[in-house]
């Protein structure tokens, strides 16, 4: 899409739809994360046969077949095959693996060959992909090009804040819970240069700029589904950067581990867009380009997308508070819903309906900065106080 210029706008509900964590209020003492922590290797927890049968699947990294293992006693254990694998899983009462022998090759999601010399090597791959529950992982030039500046503070499972210091401890504790970013937060670039991230919203958007490709491709959902105003009909094909290989992209889950790894080149045409049930077949950067450029306005409920970018995320965060209670509606059956609270608000969002209501007006907030109380009567408002925020 040589010439087009690149706008990733990702107001992206996944972060409240799955997060209610970031948001809670718990008052938890930050811990630190004990240096000396021993890594234990769960990948029997997470293992699986990949579907090539050519090795194990741990998170989105597949180990390739063959490779070994080390139990405490140094006796190492072969795997072959399925066959071999599923037997060793069948019978290790009395084996306590610790590690792997070594190097191990890697395969990612994308095709890329990761060579480990260590655990830690290990447990950094492992780290580094991207999670489907939780909203944390490793950020690095690894899979980035921005890297998170330490220490962070994480929010785990059980609502308990950590300290993280640096980057062993990050792994380590990615490995054993699920993890939650705390914001604010701090990327820096190649460079050197910091990005003060303020919620998950502007994490997104800033990895995501890390595409090389240009055009304007405005996402306005959470699942990365769409393409300005026009869903995508999956699987489509993607040209991914630091490689020649063309990928398949199944679905938006996919499509999104790609965009936030920054690795979106180009796509493929032709390629399947579906407008108001009205499937586009689109055969060129030009045609893209047109289609894209119809899409004057928005969706209607782009002004609920509005209205929880900048009234969620806490008083260090948000720009204002959302003042309960306010109705939106389906735009499809005129269902309404009234929303006495955030954890209500918050919980909606993940259903699978939510980008079809809209706000029902007026709607009331509170400025944090000011401590003062404004009436929003349309999206048109809601844009201007964000401007302002």
């Amino acid at each position: 899409m040589n010439g087009l210029k690149l706008i990733i706008w990702i107001l992206l509900l996944t972060i409240f739809s799955c997060s209610v964590d970031e948001f809670d209020t718990t008052n938890t003492d930050p811990v630190v994360v004990n240096p000396e922590m021993v890594y234990v290797n769960n990948i029997f927890e997470k293992a699986s046969m990949s579907a090539s049968l050519t090795g194990i699947n741990v998170e989105c990294m597949t180990i390739q077949l063959p490779f070994e293992l080390i139990d405490d006693k140094g006796r190492k254990y072969l795997m072959v095959d399925e066959f071999s694998f599923n037997n060793f899983l069948q019978d290790t009462s009395n084996i306590n693996i610790i590690d792997f022998v070594y190097p191990l090759t890697l395969v990612n999601e994308l095709g890329d060959i990761i060579i480990a010399d260590n655990l830690f090597d290990f447990g950094s791959a492992v780290a580094n992909c991207i999670p489907h529950t939780g909203n944390a992982w490793l950020i690095n030039f690894d899979n980035s090009c921005f890297k998170l500046e330490y220490p962070i503070t994480i929010s785990t499972e059980d609502n308990t804040l950590v300290n993280v210091m640096n980057e062993r401890d990050f792994i380590l504790l990615l490995d054993t819970t699920l993890c939650y970013f705390r914001f604010p937060l701090i990327l820096r670039d190649v460079a050197g240069t910091g990005y003060n991230i303020l919620n998950s919203g502007e994490l997104y958007n800033q990895l995501a700029s890390c595409n090389s490709l240009p055009g304007d491709t405005i996402i306005w959902t959470s699942n990365f589904s769409y393409i300005a105003c026009y869903e995508i009909k999956f699987p489509i094909n993607v040209k991914i950067s630091n490689s020649d290989s063309i990928v398949v992209v199944q679905n938006e889950t996919e499509y999104g581990d790609i965009l936030l790894q920054g690795r979106l080149e180009d796509y493929q045409f032709p390629i399947t867009l579906l407008d108001q049930n009205q499937i586009i077949t689109v055969g060129s950067d030009t045609e893209l380009n047109q289609l894209i450029d119809a899409c004057s306005e928005p969706p209607l409920t782009v002004d609920l997308l509005y209205l929880l970018q900048g009234g969620l995320g806490g008083d260090s965060v948000s720009c204002y508070t959302i003042i309960y209670p306010f109705s939106v509606i389906d735009s499809t059956s005129g269902a309404t819903f009234i929303f006495q609270s955030e954890i209500e608000l918050l919980n909606f969002t993940g259903i699978p309906d939510f980008f079809r209501y809209s706000i029902i007006y007026p709607v009331r907030i509170r400025l944090r900065l000011t401590n003062t109380e404004i009436e929003l009567n349309n999206v048109e408002d809601i844009i201007t106080v964000l401007d302002n925020c």
